[in-house]
């Protein structure tokens, strides 16, 4: 089967490794794109008017079709090694933080042959959803136990759900969990205090509490994407002498940082060498040379 990244009809080249800006392709209009496990999809949310929808991609042809999800924003979607599309909604009029206070809260919905099935409940924020190799539901929630103690829940095949990762200790956020291809290991975004950077932290699933800063104090990043084989992580970083945010590449134990593309939002395709990303409300791709990973 020919790579559907061919048949967009634009050359893509290889990322220049001297510091130079790669040569991207423009997808289309839309933002938090995540790329389908074969390939040839992307799901993408999209701001249409005062509203995001979630909508999915044919590369191959540029079909676009809509993933139904009522009269209320639909962000974030992210697949499910069996093609079905997870993705957070709620009522369109209500901010992150009126949502806190509404009994239909954001909550996270499941796409598959057609139909939505609704996954949680409840009046708290439950975003940046992923999905372990197992099938489990890593995503991220404002509350824990009734308690407005900011978490990353775990979802599991059984439909037990656990808390994964939780600091007690106010105040406190997270974002974007990812666990790694072998399922062993669990990225996210994560910071203590309001007024300090996100940075990258990575613990053993069994134990997150272990925690490895893999970013500095010194820098913003967030957003964090396992390549396909495991070995290097693209993020969304800001540091000093960047022009905003920019997509950086990492091995996956940490070491030297390499800047790919300005944007944000990042996501490997399947071959391994394809970096998906948004910079202002467009989705682009570019591929990766030999050094890059």
């Amino acid at each position: 089967m020919r790579s559907p990244f061919v048949l967009l009809g634009v050359a893509i080249l290889a990322v220049v490794g001297n510091g130079q800006p790669p040569v991207e392709t423009r997808i289309c209009r839309g933002e938090s794109a995540a790329v389908s496990p074969d390939g040839g999809s992307l799901a993408l949310m999209r701001l249409e008017g005062h509203r995001f929808q979630v909508l999915v991609r044919n590369l191959r042809t540029g079909a676009e079709a809509v993933v139904p999800s009522g009269p209320g924003q639909a962000i974030m979607p992210r697949w499910r090694k069996d093609g079905a599309i997870v993705f957070t909604a709620a009522n369109e009029t209500k901010s992150a933080f009126a949502a806190r206070k509404d009994p239909t809260g954001w909550n996270l919905y499941l796409f598959r042959g057609g139909q939505i099935e609704k996954l949680t409940s409840g009046r708290i924020r439950e975003t940046c959803a992923s999905f372990a190799p197992d099938g489990s539901l890593y995503f991220v929630s404002d509350a824990t136990d009734g308690k407005d103690i900011p978490s990353i829940v775990r979802i599991g095949a059984d439909g037990r759900r656990v808390t994964a990762v939780s600091l007690p200790e106010a105040p406190c956020m997270f974002g974007d969990p990812s666990v790694s291809p072998d399922g062993q290991t669990l990225l996210r975004a994560e910071t203590t205090q309001y007024n300090q950077p996100w940075r990258i932290v990575v613990s053993p699933t069994t134990n997150t509490a272990e925690r490895t800063f893999l970013t500095p104090k010194t820098m913003v990043a967030y957003a964090p994407a396992w390549s396909p084989d495991g070995k290097s992580i693209a993020f969304a970083g800001c540091r000093e002498g960047d022009d905003g945010w920019h997509i950086y590449l990492m091995p996956s134990a940490g070491g030297a940082m390499k800047r790919l593309a300005k944007g944000k939002n990042p996501a490997f395709a399947p071959d391994g060498r394809t970096v998906f990303y948004d910079r202002d409300g467009n989705v682009f791709m570019a591929r990766l040379k030999e050094g890059d990973d």
